[in-house]
């Protein structure tokens, strides 16, 4: 059996806040008049997803997980060697707000209590911006008054208003502040809402789960037909959520089209194989495994160097979320270093811990 006791980047951890009341706080004085008075509009309340594709997780206390430091140290950061855990702000939806001028002001109170509240408890805590997506140009100047943050490491689309495919030049404003203050661009699943599912709106949440693979599939080619990596070569695109197993396919169908792609698309300039390779990451959460032990990696194992497109995520606190230990069970033991590590520091821009402190914990566990 495959284990691993070495160091741990988690790149999916949703931390709520405990009420709407939280960010209240950080809104400005119209803005809160506004909240206390209006009632709220269904389904996009301060603080609550849009969309739920699963039941929260409870703590044995009877409290909801993840609204405290604390519960992130116990559940997350002592449950194994955690090198950096990525907070997500739930999943960032804020942006779905109808308000344009609210919701802008919303995403900011969002980042600033994430730095007031969650940055200045544990340098192992960084995370992503939340910006108004469906404001370009105000995204952009969000990122530039918070980019250069030391534990600021990508920018978070989890909603999408303009329901435009993300590679869009309309979003290249915000691409390019995130590239100049060294950000990887982040998709969360809930950003497809109604916009990607094929058929509409899906009636479950079995149905919108099992779609989010071909919503990753049309993220990743809207980015390489739109040439958003040749605008900026040195973009980080990273997918959460979506699972894995859709790589090989889409890689193979993107390549089979590549001759007709360029007449459509003139700046792609290479096979779009190459350009996944160096700029497209994806959380291995969740893992989904065939009917024998070996499928997975038999599947995955035809993609050279698919190991290093892989970041681990539990997507802690969801009932579907992925600990240490199975994870490290599905794949294999050659993996391991570059998944829960060293792929996720190189596309946020740390310095992995040395093997040495691994072979040493590896001596101690065992």
């Amino acid at each position: 059996m495959s284990t691993y006791a070495g160091p741990i980047v988690d790149v999916d951890v949703h931390n709520t806040v405990a009420s709407p009341a939280v960010l209240k706080e950080y809104l400005p004085a119209r803005w809160q008049d506004y909240v206390s008075v209006t009632p709220p509009v269904p389904n996009t309340t301060i603080g609550l997803g849009f969309f739920t594709p699963a039941p929260p997780v409870r703590r044995r206390d009877g409290g909801p997980t993840a609204s405290t430091y604390q519960h992130i140290r116990e559940d997350v950061l002592e449950a194994g060697n955690v090198f950096k855990a990525i907070l997500t702000h739930g999943i960032g939806q804020y942006p779905e707000l109808g308000n344009h001028d609210f919701m802008l002001d919303v995403c900011r109170a969002a980042n600033d209590w994430m730095i007031d509240t969650w940055l200045t408890l544990d340098d192992r805590l960084a995370t992503v911006l939340v910006v108004p997506t469906q404001m370009p140009e105000e995204a952009a100047a969000e990122i530039h008054r918070l980019g250069d943050h030391p534990q600021m490491v990508g920018i978070v689309f989890s909603s999408n208003p303009l329901r435009r495919p993300l590679g869009d030049p309309i979003y290249h404003p915000i691409y390019k502040a995130a590239v100049e203050h060294g950000l990887a661009i982040t998709t969360h699943v809930g950003v497809e809402h109604a916009s990607v599912i094929p058929g509409g709106a899906p009636s479950s949440n079995m149905t919108a789960t099992v779609n989010f693979a071909g919503a990753a599939g049309h993220h990743i080619s809207s980015f390489i037909t739109h040439g958003v990596f040749e605008k900026f070569p040195e973009a980080k695109f990273v997918l959460k959520e979506y699972g894995i197993t859709l790589l090989p396919s889409l890689m193979w169908r993107l390549d089979a089209e590549y001759q007709r792609m360029r007449s459509e698309s003139p700046w792609v300039k290479r096979y779009p194989s190459e350009y996944m390779r160096e700029h497209v990451r994806l959380s291995t959460q969740p893992i989904a495994t065939g009917p024998r032990r070996r499928d997975l990696m038999d599947y995955l194992s035809v993609i050279d160097g698919i190991d290093d497109m892989l970041l681990f995520s539990t997507d802690y606190p969801h009932s579907s979320m992925d600990d240490y230990e199975y994870a490290a069970r599905q794949l294999p033991a050659a993996w391991h270093r570059k998944v829960f590590c060293d792929n996720a520091c190189a596309s946020y821009g740390w310095t992995p811990p040395p093997v040495e402190l691994e072979q040493r914990i590896e001596r101690s566990a065992a």
